[in-house]
């Protein structure tokens, strides 16, 4: 008979401990995250500043059976140094940030260009609905893209796209190539991939990340988590904003 196999009292305990933690989070209510004020008046001052810029507005926006209030905002070309504007450009941010990542940058590409910013739905000034309600699919977070390039009126544009952002581009290109009704209308003339993910087998994961891709540990990682566990988080990769 082969010998007897036994775990190590530490091992034991600390297994024990994980299901515990599992199955206490599973049975806790949903992280308070979707609850949380939304007001502009209570955001960090730059922030106030960028919801209330020109062109700033939220769209009503119909996906998947829901209708969402998506933050935008429009960049009108100044036509610095041209008598007539170049192709219009959408810029779509990663996870967990907002269109905010883009605040350096978008003004100065309106020189000679509109440019439309956008918070999906679940991030910054968007609507964050339940799980329950709304997938938060890639598919479905690029419906919305071509919803506001739609509403703007835009039939052909440039995408640039950064972190998750370039997954959703990859769908958006991907339905432009396919025909899917929802992409007819706009015809994507190039596309700026910036750093991401976009392989998942290659790419490089932080350790929350790896928890929230492991089946039941995930959901309680979400459950368990708070405010201040998500600003150390974002703390960790971003601005003078978040660090000041």
């Amino acid at each position: 008979h082969p010998p007897a196999t036994h775990m190590h009292p530490l091992a034991a305990s600390t297994a024990v401990a994980v299901l515990a933690l599992i199955l206490a989070a599973l049975l806790s209510p949903p992280s308070p995250f979707a609850s949380l004020p939304s007001s502009v008046d209570m955001l960090p001052l730059p922030l106030q500043e960028w919801a209330g810029l020109p062109g700033a507005t939220s769209l009503p926006i119909s996906v998947a059976g829901v209708t969402l209030d998506v933050f935008t905002i429009l960049f009108e070309c100044q036509k610095i140094g041209r008598r007539q504007c170049g192709l219009p450009l959408v810029l779509v941010h990663g996870f967990p940030t907002s269109s905010y990542d883009w605040h350096g940058v978008a003004g100065r590409l309106s020189a000679d260009r509109n440019v439309i910013v956008l918070d999906l739905p679940g991030y910054g000034l968007s609507d964050k609905p339940l799980p329950a309600d709304y997938a938060y699919s890639l598919f479905d977070q690029a419906k919305v893209v071509f919803a506001v390039a739609a509403h703007y009126g835009v039939t052909s544009a440039g995408l640039v796209c950064h972190d998750m952002g370039d997954s959703v581009c990859e769908e958006m290109v991907a339905s432009a190539a396919d025909g899917a009704p929802h992409a007819v209308g706009l015809d994507i003339a190039f596309v700026v991939f910036n750093n991401g993910g976009m392989k998942i087998d290659m790419a490089s994961f932080r350790f929350s990340q790896v928890l929230l891709r492991l089946p039941l540990v995930g959901d309680a990682f979400v459950r368990l988590s708070n405010y201040a566990i998500f600003s150390r988080q974002i703390r960790s990769i971003s601005s003078e904003l978040l660090t000041s």
